[in-house]
């Protein structure tokens, strides 16, 4: 017995020290004993999906086990962040998928570490993607212009941003050259260089860094990633920018150039993503515009580009369909003189198929700026414009307009300005009566008048007289419109029938003013950039007029549904939004008005990324 106590004396504390040291190191539960996947190998430009197996050492506990999943190259490879393995099972499965157009013209073979983790344990696996053929080679430049040219400028536009080509001439002068691959720039991007009239010597760039990264890099769909571009040094005055997302349920903005802010070293943009049912990858290529002074004079436009990539995973539940998010809240037109309307566009991640999302519209001084509660964006569209209608003010004011939806809450501001008008006074204008425009948009008060006098009793608007007999329309042979009475008052005098004008107050047959013309500049623009229409009457507006407009095809290009001609006015402009096409698209613009309808073209171009 005295033996027996010694060993249990031995035992206990051992069993102690055990517990002790697993809880020490976090091992409060079943822990990763393997991850395998099927197939381990996808074939290079497949974009093929391997399914993995977690396994546990044990069965998990109640409410199972959060498996978190990672990838060691979320460009290549990306399953979902993390795998339930359910209460009382030991393994769970997940899907894996490949990116086809991960660096495409390598011509290499590549490999994915995935690795599965929980309670202080981790294991990992390999998924190899074979090399994939190169791209066929893409057209160039119809006018005999060779060389070495980065992709996604001229004349290799066509190709990928941070690839290098080998352009050659085309048999015959007017047909098609072709573009080679010649290098992929990974390092700093691709930079143009000056060409020696029609023979290009662009190259990878030896120096500075890679000119465009996301972060994060890796996300769950729905949420948005922030992108910076980086400049080799200080931007000159007239540097710009251009970034595409090269998913459709992406888009990064701004859209279309933007300027960099003189001496930046790097700009900042956002790429939206919708909401996804599976995982899915963007490219977000950057073209950064610099200009280089030219010895003996003048400037060459420089461009550095290159190509990062984003994984994107889907919520849990995904969605049956991608659902469009809040992409941008963008004020259009910035700043605005007080009592003057201002516009902003509100922009989606992708186009919306069946309408909608709604948008939530808010300001934060609606007595300044004021917006609809809520916007729609229609069926085929990825935008839609909201008018801020703005109040006179006393000094500049600063507004913020807010769109919502869900989560997703995002502001752009607008500067109201007080009017540079001085103000006229009753005095310059001879009033000594009544209340007046102050010229300004404000109102004067002239005062009152003496007994026996009245306000405008002598006959003149405004100005104190002897009571006078007011006029009459038929005395004076008007029969529309509105004139003076005479004696400071109105009269109203009719409207005028069917196919008549109110002309010096007289209806008039026919020679009604209607629309004269439409046009556009420019007629054709890359897509992502706006074009400018005109609408032209025949004839000086006698009332404001308004002018129908419509697109056909809003999804390329988009126009507000009216525009107003002004009273005493010929003509009014308004813009047309474009978006990013994948093919030149050409857009009838209409606008009709008083029976006339007048069309005109607008080529919107794809600017030559793909």
């Amino acid at each position: 017995m005295k033996r027996a106590r010694t060993w249990i004396q031995w035992a206990i504390p051992c069993f102690v020290l055990v517990c002790a040291c697993g809880l020490a190191l976090g091992q409060t539960g079943p822990t990763v004993a393997s991850v395998a996947l099927s197939p381990s190998t996808i074939a290079g430009g497949s974009g093929g999906t391997a399914t993995g197996t977690v396994t546990l050492n044990s069965l998990a506990p109640a409410g199972g086990i959060l498996v978190s999943l990672s990838s060691s190259n979320t460009s290549l490879a990306a399953s979902r962040p993390s795998v339930l393995v359910p209460e009382g099972a030991a393994s769970a499965t997940f899907a894996v998928a490949t990116n086809r157009l991960y660096r495409r013209y390598g011509g290499l073979a590549f490999t994915a570490s995935i690795t599965a983790s929980a309670n202080g344990s981790s294991a990992s696996a390999s998924l190899s993607v074979t090399a994939q053929p190169r791209p066929a080679d893409i057209n160039g430049d119809s006018s005999q212009r060779q060389g070495a040219v980065c992709g996604g400028s001229f004349p290799a536009s066509g190709g990928e941003p941070g690839i290098l080509y080998q352009c050659s001439t085309a048999p015959n002068f007017g047909t098609v050259g072709k573009c080679t691959f010649k290098q992929e720039c990974l390092s700093f991007g691709c930079l143009s260089r000056q060409a020696s009239g029609f023979n290009f010597n662009d190259a990878c760039a030896t120096s500075g860094p890679f000119p465009v990264a996301v972060s994060p890099a890796y996300l769950e769909s729905g949420n948005a990633a922030q992108g910076t571009l980086l400049l080799a040094s200080a931007a000159p005055s007239g540097s710009d920018a251009m970034v595409r997302a090269g998913n459709s349920q992406t888009t990064a903005f701004p859209t279309g150039f933007f300027p960099i802010t003189t001496g930046a070293t790097n700009a900042n943009f956002r790429v939206a993503t919708s909401i996804l049912p599976s995982i899915e990858f963007s490219s977000v290529g950057a073209n950064i515009e610099v200009p280089v002074p030219i010895s003996g004079g003048g400037t060459f436009l420089s461009h550095r580009l290159g190509l990062t990539w984003l994984a994107m995973t889907p919520p849990n539940p995904p969605p049956a369909q991608p659902i469009p998010t809040l992409g941008q809240v963008s004020v259009d037109i910035d700043p605005v003189i007080g009592g003057n309307n201002s516009f902003a566009s509100i922009w989606l991640s992708a186009v919306s198929t069946s309408g909608g999302p709604t948008i939530a519209m808010t300001s934060n001084n609606p007595q300044v700026a004021s917006v609809p509660p809520s916007v729609t964006i229609p069926p085929g569209s990825n935008v839609e414009n909201v008018t801020i209608a703005t109040s006179p003010v006393a000094s500049t004011t600063t507004v913020t307009i807010t769109g919502t939806e869900g989560p997703r809450s995002l502001s752009d501001t607008l500067t109201v300005q007080a009017s540079s008008c001085t103000p006229t006074t009753c005095a310059a204008q001879g009033k000594n009566c009544g209340s007046i425009s102050d010229g300004c948009g404000g109102t004067l008060s002239c005062g009152t008048c003496a007994a026996p006098q009245t306000c405008g009793g002598g006959g003149t608007p405004n100005v104190c007289g002897a009571t006078c007999t007011p006029t009459t329309c038929a005395a004076q042979g008007k029969n529309c419109g509105s004139i003076s009475d005479g004696c400071g008052g109105t009269l109203t005098c009719g409207t005028c029938g069917s196919g008549q004008t109110c002309t010096n107050n007289v209806c008039v047959s026919g020679g009604s003013v209607t629309l004269s013309s439409l046009t556009l500049s420019p007629t054709s623009v890359s897509g992502g950039n706006d074009s400018q229409g005109t609408v032209t009457l025949t004839a000086n507006a006698s009332a404001n007029t308004t002018v129908n407009l419509s697109s056909s095809n809003s999804s390329a290009a988009l126009v507000p549904s009216t525009v107003t001609v002004a009273a005493g006015s010929k003509s009014a402009k308004f813009t047309i939004k474009t978006n990013r096409v994948s093919n030149s698209t050409s857009v009838t613009i209409t606008a009709s008005q008083g029976g006339v309808t007048k069309t005109a073209t607008l080529t919107v171009t794809s600017g030559g990324w793909h």
